[in-house]
């Protein structure tokens, strides 16, 4: 019938958002970081150092591909998906797109404290963080915002919740 797809950069929210509601759904959540480390036996961050960006795109790539062979499921994705190829474009045609849109300010407040479970980010000092995060959400929001919901990443998750719930029951 449908799948969700959860999109937004890393620290909107992806993943609790995904949780939250499959719990409320009662369907599955796949977390597709999660899902290609199991497959990998390896971290995300052992991927990247080992074979590189353009290799781990492409595990990503596949693991999105193999979702639209699920129904009725939630997929959090990781914050570069959608940007790869035409990855969007096919979520937006497969299932339900979310956007959890969250600004530099947000995202900033909830990686800092976080930086040293995310290896690209653990040795950023703050200005290093606000810049790191600028430079790479703003071209990614154009495609973000193609999304089919939209969400303000700062609400509260029940909230967010409703909102979601709200948007399934009007469709």
């Amino acid at each position: 019938m449908w799948n969700i797809y959860i999109v937004g950069y890393m620290g909107s929210g992806k993943t609790s958002l995904g949780r939250q509601l499959a719990q409320q759904l009662q369907i599955p959540c796949i977390d597709l970081d999660c899902q290609i480390e199991q497959v990998q036996n390896q971290s995300i961050s052992a991927i990247f150092e080992q074979h590189g960006e353009i290799y781990f795109r492409e595990l990503e790539r596949a693991a999105l591909l193999q979702s639209f062979e699920t129904d009725r499921t939630i997929i959090s994705t990781g914050g570069g998906a959608p940007i790869y190829k035409n990855n969007m474009q096919l979520m937006n045609e497969e299932g339900i797109t979310i956007y959890l849109n969250a600004d530099t300010q947000t995202l900033f407040n909830r990686l800092k404290y976080g930086k040293a479970k995310r290896p690209i980010l653990a040795n950023l000092n703050d200005e290093e963080l606000l810049q790191f995060i600028d430079k790479h959400l703003n071209p990614r929001k154009p495609i973000y915002e193609t999304a089919q919901l939209q969400l303000d990443a700062s609400l509260p998750l029940p909230l967010l919740c409703v909102k979601v719930n709200a948007f399934l029951c009007a469709m």
